[in-house]
């Protein structure tokens, strides 16, 4: 018998277009195995703009509205919970609200519309990101949100799900019922035991992200082009290369290396299957507010597939770092160090490969049940 039905809200792509997709996924299958149902309202951004809400063609308990395409329906969807009242209707036994990453404003209105109702509102917050495309009001607002977020939704909150110390150390004193859950994964899932491409002699390191303010993709391939590399490969997953032309246009020599491949978009399938076949995965990030708030989706995975990670110290990778010999962590995102810690990557005796289950989501049952008992 259930226990009664979660409702999760936010701007994820399910069932896998983004990171914040595998994240309210695999803590919906938490939710599932503790014994609640979990019901999903998403947004849709490669459709044609539609009012209100509908039903998803892959699972019935998913919800989709369209990503708003104007400054009107922008800033009418951040104080509108009509979609949210929709979605939690078809339920007669909603227990709790969860909100991903929505704008403060938004959960003061979703506090509002359901004052007195019972239903618990929670938020899980993934990153303080004070940074946003657009005009200049969504700029601005951004900013200002971001402040908001990371001050004040502690008080605003009956429950908090975080992502990070950084995130406990600040929201600890404000909200007696938080839950630290850092990206995971499940090992049931078929992606994960794909069979490993081979690649003869050849040495890979590979990178698979998205062009924005939080990578350093072209310090790696600057590191890269200083590699004595005859039998080295650079694998890049996510960005074609004349995405990354137009953002580094002095680059057209260094990327038409032979050694460089640039893949364009995967699906997650596919692009597991490259990091479980890579020799060593890498990332590199600026230790930032944003960078330390936040978890970076890719170690988990990498992590997970049992390769080898070069990456920055940011956020609480180190507390992973330090129980396995796999990952070298750098202090900084100069070139010199990322060339050494690729040179040293190519010398190192190859691993026997094997899945790693530190970020399986069965490790994070228990501490999810005595979480939420504060809501039952």
């Amino acid at each position: 018998m259930s226990k009664g039905t979660i409702v999760y809200v936010g701007h994820f792509e399910l069932p896998d277009k983004n990171a914040a997709a595998h994240r309210v996924v695999t803590i919906g299958k938490i939710f599932h195995q503790i014994g609640y149902n979990v019901a999903y309202l998403g947004t849709v951004r490669d459709a044609e703009y539609f009012d209100g809400i509908r039903q998803s063609d892959f699972d019935e308990n998913v919800y989709e509205e369209s990503y708003p395409n104007s400054t009107k329906k922008w800033v009418k969807s951040i104080f509108d919970t009509k979609n949210i009242k929709t979605v939690v209707d078809k339920y007669n036994d909603v227990k709790m609200i969860i909100l991903y990453n929505v704008p403060y404003a938004t959960l003061k209105a979703v506090r509002r519309a359901f004052k007195g109702s019972g239903i618990k509102i929670v938020y899980d917050c993934t990153e303080w990101n004070s940074y946003a495309e657009g005009n200049i009001l969504k700029r601005c607002y951004k900013k200002f949100d971001e402040f908001q977020v990371r001050n004040f939704i502690a008080k605003k909150t009956d429950g908090l799900i975080i992502i990070s110390s950084i995130m406990n150390d600040k929201y600890k004193k404000g909200n007696d019922s938080i839950l630290l859950l850092p990206p995971m994964v499940d090992l049931d899932d078929k992606i994960w035991h794909q069979d490993r491409l081979t690649h003869d002699d050849t040495f890979e390191f590979c990178y698979a992200g998205a062009l924005g303010n939080k990578e350093k993709l072209d310090c790696i391939i600057d590191a890269f082009n200083l590699l004595d590399k005859p039998k080295a490969m650079l694998r890049v997953i996510g960005i074609d290369k004349e995405s990354f032309l137009k953002l580094y246009p002095g680059y057209e020599t260094v990327v038409n290396d032979s050694n460089i491949t640039f893949m364009g978009r995967l699906s997650h399938e596919d692009t597991v299957k490259y990091v479980l076949s890579c020799d060593c995965y890498i990332f590199i990030r600026e230790s930032t507010r944003r960078n330390n708030a936040g978890f970076p989706t890719k170690f988990v995975e990498a992590y997970t597939c049992g390769i080898p990670i070069i990456t920055t110290n940011v956020s609480d990778v180190k507390k992973y770092a330090d129980i396995t010999d796999r990952v070298q962590l750098l202090d900084g995102t100069e070139t010199d160090g990322i060339y050494n810690a690729m040179k040293n990557a190519l010398t190192r005796d190859n691993l026997d490969k094997q899945l790693d289950n530190t970020f399986d989501i069965k490790n994070y049952i228990d501490k999810s049940k005595d979480w939420i008992t504060f809501a039952e």
